[in-house]
């Protein structure tokens, strides 16, 4: 069980700390701002043995198997990746655990996302959803003093690609989205100053990551001059909360808009489009 030390919270710059996930995206950019120790999946019971009595200030939790496709065959292999890593981290001794979750965890039948509203896991679609939110419980269970983020989709330097970095580097890209699909977007490195934050204040509980207001690929295209092959799933990010993060984090008040125009900046030559993206929800 980890250990709480409300009262005597060390500065972040100063804290042990492990991070899982470091290979790439988000888990990098915690890395890269915290130091520490890394360990990405498949290396836990390595790790265990020769740090298993090593205690941490904080645990940030960023590894996940994203494989889009779970059979009957690879499910072991998923479960243990997801649930049964985290589970296993929470076995390790630890001041604050930090879980990355995602805004997949609500179904589509939720109005507005809010951090307490309650939902039937009947609406949630796949394997993905389901591990996150298991994972939730087994951190709440677990951890008297944890942080859970359910962030948007994140935008920064090593990244996995996806549709967004696809779109705006490469020239008439094939996508599996309709142009009707709407997003909201938040910068790796807000969200690490989110968790930043988090740590010095001693922030506990769960908060949804994420902008303000959402932008369809549509007027992406449009404003940007990007012609690629749309598909025909619609994926709509729904109406989220964001006011509790934002309350601690300014960052997280700019739209999705302009959060996306400062990710268009940071490819530079990449880019392939021009203009900028307007905020058409001011």
């Amino acid at each position: 069980v980890a250990r709480e030390t409300r009262h005597h919270q060390p500065q972040s710059s100063s804290m042990d700390v492990l991070v899982t996930g470091a290979a790439s995206g988000l888990g990098r950019a915690v890395a890269a701002h915290f130091g520490g120790m890394q360990l990405n999946r498949g290396e836990f019971h390595s790790f265990n043995r020769t740090h298993a009595h090593k205690h941490f200030d904080a645990i940030v939790h960023c590894a996940f198997n994203s494989s889009k496709d779970v059979s009957a065959a690879s499910a072991a292999t998923y479960v243990n990746d997801n649930l049964f890593l985290t589970q296993d981290l929470l076995g390790l001794d630890c001041s604050k655990f930090i879980y990355i979750s995602s805004q997949d965890v609500y179904p589509a039948s939720v109005g507005i996302r809010r951090e307490d509203v309650d939902f039937d896991l009947a609406g949630l679609r796949g394997a993905y959803p389901f591990t996150k939110l298991f994972s939730e419980v087994a951190v709440q269970s677990r951890s008297r003093n944890f942080l859970i983020c359910r962030p948007t989709t994140f935008l920064g330097s090593h990244m996995r690609p996806n549709t967004t970095s696809r779109l705006l580097t490469q020239r008439s890209p094939r996508l599996f989205l309709s142009a009707q699909s709407r997003f909201n977007y938040v910068l790796h490195r807000d969200v690490v100053s989110f968790i930043d934050i988090a740590l010095q204040r001693d922030l506990t509980g769960i908060y949804n990551i994420a902008s303000r207001g959402t932008v369809s690929l549509a007027d992406i295209c449009e404003d940007l001059g990007l012609s690629p092959a749309f598909g025909d799933y619609v994926y709509d990010i729904g109406n989220v909360d964001n006011a509790k993060a934002a309350e601690y984090c300014p960052s997280f008040s700019k739209s999705a808009a302009d959060v996306l125009n400062e990710y268009i900046d940071s490819l530079g030559d990449a880019f392939v489009g021009a203009g900028r993206v307007a905020d058409r929800e001011r």
